[in-house]
């Protein structure tokens, strides 16, 4: 998963830089203001080795390090 995020990022931003230290963590949205929403991490980072596929929900890239920069939001959608 990480590969395909960072060649998409990547195409978008040629001059990003950290391309080795994000991480994707399962995210909660929520409604705060009119056309406003929160974002928190919601859950430990998903694993840079693991082969399952990604839970259904919204997810988030943070920097590792960093408590509160997010670069991306993304929502993963179960197809039946």
């Amino acid at each position: 998963m990480y590969r395909w995020v960072t060649t998409a990022v990547q195409i978008r931003y040629p001059r990003w830089e950290a391309t080795k230290s994000y991480a994707l963590f399962p995210v909660a949205v929520q409604p705060s203001e009119v056309l406003t929403y929160s974002v928190q991490r919601n859950g430990p980072a998903l694993s840079r080795d693991s082969q399952e596929m990604i839970a259904p929900g919204d997810y988030g890239i943070y920097d590792i390090g960093t408590q509160f920069y997010s670069m991306y939001q993304a929502r993963w959608m179960s197809i039946k």
